[in-house]
C-alpha cells in the first residue's frame, strides 16, 4: 500500500494494488448415508445416530429420577394435591411432603395412624387413610404441616384401598368387600352400606355411580353405587392373575395383576366388561396410573417405573422404564412427573414429560361453534352451538371425530361425571353418556336467569347464575329427577369449583367467595378474597388460580379457606375466559388472545412461557395427558400439543468429524439432505473454530471463515405430534477457494471528503457484477455499501460518500458470479482514513417522502461546539427543532414524526431540514440574516453570507399515504442546500441544481418543481 499525504486542498490518494493468478476451482463430494460411524464425531454427538436404520435422529424420552424423600417406614400408597405428596408409610402412618421444588422434596408434616397406613386419597381439605386392620381414617389437612385426625372407622376386614367421591370413602376392605362410609361430617365416620362378595379387595376406583374393585380372586369387579347406601353387584371380568390395583380412563379400566402385568378391560357395557389388551411386565406390577395416551406401572423391585403407550388400548406396548431404589407399589402422575411410593425407600420424583413450547397446535375439529369442553378418557364432550351435546372420538388428537350428539339449540356450559353430562341450555340439564354414540336426556331442571359453568361432586351440582341470582345447589342423586335443595345468593357468579367440604366461587363484582357447603342445603360463606372481574377458577391443592377477564391472572392461598390470599399475579395474560391447571402449569384460554400457558411452579411468581393463537376467540379449555383442548367458538376445537414423552429433544445434535482430504483452502460449499423441516444444518471449513448455517437447498454459499478442515454438525427441532425429525442421506459438495480473474483495487479520498473505489480485471467471464462491502475493522463485520449490483465492467468505478470524519474504512470488493456465489479479491481489503475535520454534513432524510416518520443523519466534526438541527417550511418559518446543544463528535440520527414543537401534525408539503453547527454566541443568526439563495436550472452562482457559523439544509418531502408507492420517491432535481457558509466569511460555494452539495446526500423530491424541472423560487424565499 502506498500512502501519500498532501497539503489541505488537495486530493490525499490511498493506493492498493494487486495481481492475480487465474485459479481454477475444484469441487468435491461428501456423502453421509448413517450406515456406519466412520465420520461420527462421539464427543459432540448428543442424537441418535442409528446405524440400522440409517439415519440420524432423536432418542427416545428417557425418565428420570429428579428427587427423593425417604420415609420413616414402607411407602405403599400415594396421593398429589397441589404441592403436596400424601403417602401412607405403613407404620410410618401418614407422612407429607412438599414438593414446591420436586428436586428437594421435603417431608413437612406427619400423623399417626392406628394401623399399618396403606392407602391414602386426598379432596380438598380431608385425607382418607386405608389403616389395614384399623380400617379408615380422616385427616383434615387444610395445614399440610399439621395433618390432624378428625375421625376414624373400623371396616369388619382390612382396609387396603380408598377413593373419596363427594360424601363418601370407599374402602376396598379384603373379604369384607366394598365399605361405603359417610364422611359427611367427618369427626364421625358412619358406616352408609357396603357390598360383601367373593374373594379379597384389594383397590377401589370410583367414577360416576360405579366403583371398580381390584380383587385378588375375580380380578375386576364393578359395583353400581347409585345409592351408596345400597352398593349392588353389576359384573366381573377375570384375569390371569391376583388384581392388585385398578385405574380408569374413559371407557377402559386398566389393572395391575401382579405377575400377569397391566391388564387392559373395556368397560364401555359395564354390565359386561371385556378384557381386550395385556402387556405382561418383568416384575410385579403392583400400581398403576394414567396420563393421556400412557399408563405408568409400579412393578415393584424388578424394573422400578414402566411406561407403556396405551393409544391402542388392545395392545399396549412398553416405551421406557426407569429402576427405582426401592420395590415400588404404587404411582400418582401430575403433569410432567411421576411420583412413586417407592416401599423402604419412600418417595421418589420422576421426570416423565417437558413441556412443548412454544405449544403446538396438532389438529382441530370444525363441525360447529364450541362454548365448552370437557375431557374424559378418548372422549371429549363439547357445548356446541347446533348440537347442544357434542361427543369426540380423540383417540387420535390430531385427528378428532364426531361419534355422537343430543339436541339442535345451543349448549353453552358443561361438566362430566361418570356416565352422566350436565349441561346447561336455558336449564341444566341431565344427559346419559354411558353409550357416547347415542346419549340421552334423561332428566332436567330450570334454573333462573341462565346458569354459567357448573361444577359436580358427590351427589351435589353446583350452578352458578350470573345475573341477579347466585349460587345453585341441585341434588342429583337421582339424575332423572334433580332437585333444587340449596342456594347462595350473590351478582353475576361465572365459575364455581369444589373441593372437600368448601366451594370457591368467582364473581364479577364481588371477587372470590369460599362457601362451607358441609351442609348442601344451606351452604354459608367463610371466606372472600378481592378479585374483581374474576371469571374463571381451578383449584390445585392449596391454591386457587383466578382469571380476572380484561385484567390479569392471581394465584389465591386457600390453605385457610376462611382467610384466602392473593400471593402471586401474572399480569400477561389479559382477557383470561377460562383456566386449567396439570402439575405445574397452568392453561388459559385467553378470549382473542389466544391461549396461554404459564409456569406456577413458583406461586408467588407465575410466569407465562408460551401461548399459541387462535382463529376465533378462545373461550373454555381442558387438559387431558398431552394435550389442551380449546374452545374457539366459531373455528371449533383446536387441540394442542403441550407436553411430550417420546422424545429427548435436549439430546438432538449430530457432528461430524473432518470429512475432507485435501489439505487446500475450502472457499465455498451447498448442502442437500433427505431429512424432515426440522433438521437445520452447520458447516465449518475451519474444523470447527467457526460455524455458518448452510440450508439444506442446494444452493452454493461462500464460507465467512475459508479453512482447509470441513465439518457438519446437524440440529433436529421438535416439530410436535409425535414426529421424530430424521435425517436418512446427507450430501455436501464443496470447492477450493479460487479468485476469479487478475486484477488491480484501490481507493481515493478525494478533497470533496468521497471515497472513489476503482478497479480493473483481466477477464469478466463468468462475472455477473460487483459488490462493494465496508468494514470499520480489517477483521469486520463487513456490511454491503451498494444498493443494487455494480455492473460488470472493467475498468469498474463505485463512489461511497457514506463516510463520517476521523475513521479508517476497510473495504473488499466481490465478484459476484453466475451461480450465485460471491469470490473476494484476494488482496482485500484496502483501508482510507478519513480527515479528521471533515465539515458537519447532513445526510439525506430516508425515507422521502414520508407519513409517519423519517430518520435525518448528520456529521458532527470534532471542532464544533453548539448543534442546532430545524425544521422549516418553505416559508422559512421555524416548525420543530430536533436537536440543541453540545453534540459528541460523529454520527448523530434524529428522527421527525411530522410534527410541529407544540405536538400539532403538520399538512403534507415541502419541509427543509437545517443543520447549525459553530460557536454557541453565532449559531442562531436572525431570520433575516439567513443565507438565502435564487438557483436556476442551469445557473451557477456564488453569494456572500456574514454569517460567522456553517450551515447545511436539505429539502424533502412529507407525503400522504395515498401519494406514497413503494416507498419510493419520483427523482426530480431539487434544491438541496440552501447556503454552505464557510468559517470567518468565507465566499458561499454553490454547486448546481442536481448536484448534492453534502456527501453521502442524495436527491429528495420536491414537489417546489415547477414543469421544467427548476425550483419554485417561493419556496427558497425565507
Amino acid at each position: 500500500m502506498n500512502a501519500l499525504r498532501c497539503t489541505r486542498g488537495l486530493v490525499v490518494l490511498l493506493v492498493a494494488t494487486l495481481w492475480l493468478a487465474p485459479a481454477v476451482a475444484v469441487a468435491y463430494l461428501y456423502v453421509e448415508d448413517f450406515t456406519t460411524t466412520d465420520y461420527l464425531d462421539p464427543l459432540n454427538t448428543t442424537a441418535d445416530w442409528n446405524t440400522d436404520d440409517g439415519e440420524v435422529r432423536l432418542f427416545p424420552f428417557e425418565p428420570s429420577i429428579v428427587g427423593s424423600a425417604d420415609t420413616p417406614s414402607e411407602a405403599t400408597g400415594i396421593a398429589i394435591a397441589g404441592n403436596h405428596a400424601y403417602i401412607a408409610d405403613g407404620g410410618g402412618g401418614l407422612q407429607v411432603v412438599d414438593i414446591t421444588d420436586p428436586t428437594a422434596p421435603v417431608i413437612v408434616g406427619s400423623c399417626d395412624t392406628d394401623g399399618l397406613a396403606l392407602d391414602v386419597a386426598v379432596d380438598g381439605n380431608t385425607a382418607c387413610v386405608a389403616m389395614r386392620w384399623s380400617g379408615l381414617l380422616v385427616v383434615d389437612v387444610t395445614d399440610p404441616t399439621n395433618p390432624t385426625p378428625l375421625g376414624s372407622y373400623d371396616t369388619p376386614g382390612s382396609g387396603l384401598g380408598v377413593a373419596i367421591a363427594g360424601n363418601h370413602a370407599y374402602v376396598a376392605d379384603l373379604d369384607a368387600g366394598l365399605q361405603v362410609i359417610d364422611i359427611s361430617d367427618p369427626t364421625n365416620p358412619t358406616l352408609a352400606g357396603n357390598y360383601d362378595h367373593f374373594g379379597s379387595a384389594i383397590d377401589v376406583a370410583v367414577a360416576g355411580n360405579r366403583a371398580y374393585l381390584a380383587n385378588l380372586t375375580v380380578g375386576l369387579l364393578v359395583i353400581d353405587i347409585t345409592d351408596p347406601t345400597d352398593p349392588e353387584y353389576l359384573s366381573t371380568c377375570d384375569t390371569p392373575d391376583d388384581a392388585w390395583c385398578v385405574a380408569l380412563a374413559g371407557d377402559h379400566a386398566y389393572v395391575a395383576d401382579w405377575d400377569s402385568g397391566l391388564q387392559v378391560i373395556d368397560i364401555t357395557d359395564t354390565s359386561a366388561p371385556i378384557l381386550v389388551g395385556s402387556c405382561d411386565t418383568p416384575g410385579r406390577a403392583y400400581g398403576v396410573a394414567i396420563a393421556g395416551n400412557y399408563a405408568y406401572v409400579a412393578d415393584d423391585y424388578a424394573s422400578g417405573l414402566l411406561v407403556l403407550d396405551i393409544t391402542d388400548p388392545a395392545a399396549p406396548s412398553l416405551v421406557a422404564s426407569i429402576d427405582t431404589p426401592g420395590g415400588s407399589r404404587a404411582v400418582a402422575v401430575a403433569g410432567d412427573r411421576a411420583f412413586v411410593a417407592d416401599n423402604d425407600h419412600g418417595l421418589q420424583v420422576i421426570d416423565i414429560a417437558e413441556p412443548v413450547l412454544p405449544p403446538i397446535q396438532i389438529g382441530r375439529y370444525t363441525g360447529e361453534a364450541v362454548m365448552d369442553v370437557t375431557v374424559a378418557g378418548d372422549r371429549a364432550y363439547l357445548a356446541s352451538s347446533s348440537a347442544g351435546l357434542r361427543v369426540l372420538d380423540i383417540s387420535d388428537p390430531s385427528e378428532p371425530v364426531s361419534i355422537g350428539s343430543l339436541g339442535s339449540s345451543w349448549g353453552e356450559f358443561l361438566s362430566i361425571e361418570g356416565d352422566l353430562a350436565y349441561l346447561s341450555r336455558g336449564r341444566l340439564h341431565v344427559i346419559d353418556i354411558s353409550d357416547p354414540t347415542s346419549p340421552t336426556e334423561i332428566g332436567s331442571i330450570n334454573v333462573t336467569d341462565g346458569p354459567e359453568r357448573i361444577s359436580v361432586a358427590g351427589d351435589h351440582a353446583y350452578v352458578p347464575v350470573w345475573l341477579w341470582s347466585g349460587v345453585h345447589v341441585v341434588d342429583i342423586r337421582d339424575p332423572t329427577t334433580p332437585v333444587a335443595v340449596g342456594f347462595y345468593e350473590v351478582d353475576y357468579c361465572y365459575d364455581v369449583a369444589v373441593a372437600g367440604d368448601h366451594a370457591y366461587v368467582v364473581t364479577a363484582t364481588r371477587g372470590l367467595h369460599v362457601l362451607d357447603i358441609t351442609d348442601p342445603m344451606d351452604p354459608v360463606q367463610v371466606g372472600h378474597c378481592d378479585a374483581y372481574h374474576a371469571s374463571a377458577i381451578a383449584l390445585e391443592g392449596d391454591y386457587a388460580c383466578v382469571a380476572r377477564d380484561g385484567i390479569d391472572l392471581r394465584i389465591i392461598d386457600i390453605s385457610d379457606p376462611t382467610a384466602p390470599v392473593t400471593i402471586g399475579r401474572c399480569d400477561k395474560t389479559p382477557y383470561s375466559r377460562d383456566v386449567a391447571l396439570a402439575g405445574d402449569y397452568l392453561f388459559v384460554a385467553a378470549s382473542y388472545r389466544g391461549f396461554h400457558m404459564i409456569d406456577i411452579s413458583d406461586p408467588a411468581a407465575p410466569t407465562l412461557i408460551g401461548r399459541c393463537d387462535m382463529l376465533d376467540v378462545a373461550w373454555s379449555v381442558a387438559v387431558a395427558g398431552d394435550h389442551a383442548f380449546v374452545a374457539d367458538h366459531n373455528a371449533g376445537l383446536p387441540v394442542i400439543e403441550v407436553f411430550q414423552r417420546r422424545f429427548d429433544t435436549h439430546a438432538n445434535v449430530a457432528r461430524s468429524l473432518v470429512v475432507d482430504g485435501i489439505d487446500e483452502t475450502i472457499g465455498r460449499a451447498r448442502v442437500t439432505a433427505e431429512r424432515s423441516d426440522s433438521v437445520t444444518w452447520e458447516l465449518s471449513a475451519d474444523g470447527g473454530a467457526n460455524w455458518q448455517k448452510f440450508p439444506a437447498d442446494g444452493v452454493w454459499r461462500d464460507f465467512t471463515h475459508p479453512g482447509v478442515d470441513l465439518l457438519w454438525r446437524s440440529t433436529h427441532e421438535y416439530p410436535g405430534n409425535g414426529a421424530n425429525p430424521t435425517c436418512g442421506r446427507l450430501e455436501i459438495e464443496y470447492e477450493t477457494a479460487t479468485t476469479p480473474v487478475e486484477g488491480s483495487f484501490y481507493a481515493v479520498l478525494t478533497e470533496d471528503e468521497i471515497v472513489t473505489l476503482r478497479w480493473t480485471v483481466a477477464s469478466l467471464a463468468g462475472i455477473e457484477g460487483f459488490d462493494v462491502y465496508r468494514a470499520t475493522s480489517p477483521d469486520g463485520p463487513y456490511r454491503k455499501v451498494n444498493q443494487t449490483l455494480l455492473p460488470a465492467s472493467s475498468p469498474g468505478s463505485f463512489e461511497d460518500w457514506t463516510i463520517w470524519p476521523e475513521t479508517t474504512f476497510w473495504y473488499e470488493l466481490r465478484a459476484v458470479m453466475g451461480d450465485g456465489g460471491e469470490d473476494v479479491m484476494e488482496g482485500s481489503p484496502v483501508a482510507v482514513t478519513t480527515d479528521g475535520k471533515l465539515a458537519s454534513a447532513l445526510r439525506a432524510p430516508s425515507p422521502n417522502p414520508f407519513t409517519t416518520e423519517t430518520a435525518i443523519e448528520f456529521d458532527v466534526p470534532n471542532h464544533v461546539g453548539a448543534v442546532a438541527l430545524t425544521i422549516y417550511n418553505v416559508r422559512g418559518q421555524r416548525v420543530a427543532e430536533l436537536a440543541s446543544g453540545s453534540l459528541d463528535r460523529g454520527r448523530h440520527t434524529a428522527r421527525w414524526d411530522g410534527t410541529t414543537s407544540t405536538g400539532e401534525q403538520v399538512p403534507s408539503g415541502v419541509y427543509f431540514v437545517r443543520l447549525e453547527a459553530g460557536s454557541p454566541a453565532s449559531r442562531f443568526p436572525p431570520a433575516s440574516t439567513s443565507c438565502g439563495l435564487r438557483l436556476g436550472a442551469r445557473s451557477r452562482r456564488r453569494s456572500s453570507c456574514s454569517c460567522a457559523n456553517r450551515v447545511n439544509a436539505v429539502a424533502f418531502e412529507r407525503r400522504p399515504p395515498w401519494q406514497c408507492r413503494g416507498g419510493r420517491g419520483v427523482q426530480v432535481a431539487a434544491v438541496r442546500a440552501l447556503c454552505d457558509v464557510a468559517p470567518a466569511g468565507r465566499p458561499v460555494r454553490v454547486l448546481p441544481s442536481g448536484r448534492p452539495s453534502l456527501p453521502g446526500t442524495a436527491l429528495s423530491p420536491s414537489r417546489g418543481a415547477d414543469r421544467r424541472g427548476e425550483p419554485d423560487q417561493r419556496a427558497l424565499q425565507r
